[in-house]
């Protein structure tokens, strides 16, 4: 069982340190983004070697100054992944809150540090959790209730959409954080503390991706439509002069848009026309009315 739990947290820190490097060269997210990812991946692999560097040295109960040191190091470290994350996914209040409440923590596990309240370590190198333990969970749970409004924000920032991928990231902390807290022989925290946070960089880089894919196509309808009343326009413009042929251009247009959509409907020259070639040609016509009117 402690080589399967070894495997699993060098598991998790070697897929932490792979998604750190993969977040570095993601072109879709902010810099600003990229770089609290970035954080939070690396704190999950600190905490979870700081756990893995404990649960070892209360196996061999050897060097106890330096185990107090390592368990403390992964107390304060744990409950505040949650910020990084935060900060990644743009919600900054609740994130500059739950900074002030983690660092709140962090003064106490270190002013407690001494004392054995939170956690002791015996002479021989055993870890004991102390009266005071309870304390240490309730921060624990502050930062997963953040987490759940979390969860709400982005939720409501993107519409309510892919709620299933939210709710197997909440699963998936449950499963792997409820046991560790519930039984101190039961190392699965860090587990559930990575899936989490990856899917929530799948589900935050993919939504991002379509609202960026839907903005920009709607920015170049935009032009399109500038640019086909800017041709018309000027057509119009030209054909101004002549009071017979006042609509000349328009009905050329749509007779152009006729003839093109049934050659697309009909199949002829499917390595040329497609749709994207029909609105082209659309686009043009009034330009080439007015060639054959100056080759008359």
């Amino acid at each position: 069982m402690d080589s399967i739990y070894s495997v699993m947290i060098l598991s998790c820190v070697v897929v932490m340190i792979g998604m750190s490097f993969h977040v570095g060269g993601n072109a879709i997210l902010p810099a600003p983004s990229r770089r609290w990812f970035i954080l939070a991946f690396i704190g999950i692999a600190l905490a979870a070697l700081a756990e893995l560097a404990g649960v070892r040295l209360d196996e061999y109960r050897i060097f106890p100054g330096v185990h107090r040191f390592v368990k403390l190091m992964e107390f304060c470290i744990a409950p505040m992944v949650a910020i990084p994350v935060f900060f990644a996914c743009g919600i900054r209040k609740p994130a500059i809150s739950l900074g002030i409440v983690m660092l709140v923590h962090a003064c106490m596990e270190i002013l407690l540090y001494s004392s054995g309240k939170i956690f002791w370590i015996s002479a021989n190198g055993d870890y004991h959790r102390g009266e005071w333990y309870f304390l240490y969970i309730c921060f624990y749970v502050i930062s997963i209730g953040y987490v759940l409004a979390l969860f709400v924000s982005l939720s409501r920032r993107f519409r309510n959409r892919d709620r299933v991928t939210l709710l197997c990231s909440l699963v998936a902390l449950a499963l792997g954080v409820a046991p560790s807290v519930i039984f101190s022989g039961v190392k699965t925290a860090y587990l559930g503390i990575m899936l989490l946070v990856m899917i929530l960089y799948v589900y935050y880089e993919g939504l991002t991706e379509q609202d960026l894919a839907n903005e920009l196509s709607r920015q170049n309808e935009n032009v399109r439509s500038m640019q086909e009343k800017i041709l018309i326009g000027i057509a119009d413009l030209i054909e101004s002069r002549d009071r017979s042929t006042g609509t000349h251009v328009k009905n050329t247009s749509e007779y152009v848009r006729l003839l093109a959509g049934a050659a697309l409907n009909e199949g002829l020259y499917p390595e040329t026309i497609n749709e994207s070639f029909v609105q082209m040609v659309i686009r043009v016509a009034p330009l080439f009315v007015r060639r054959i009117r100056e080759a008359r």
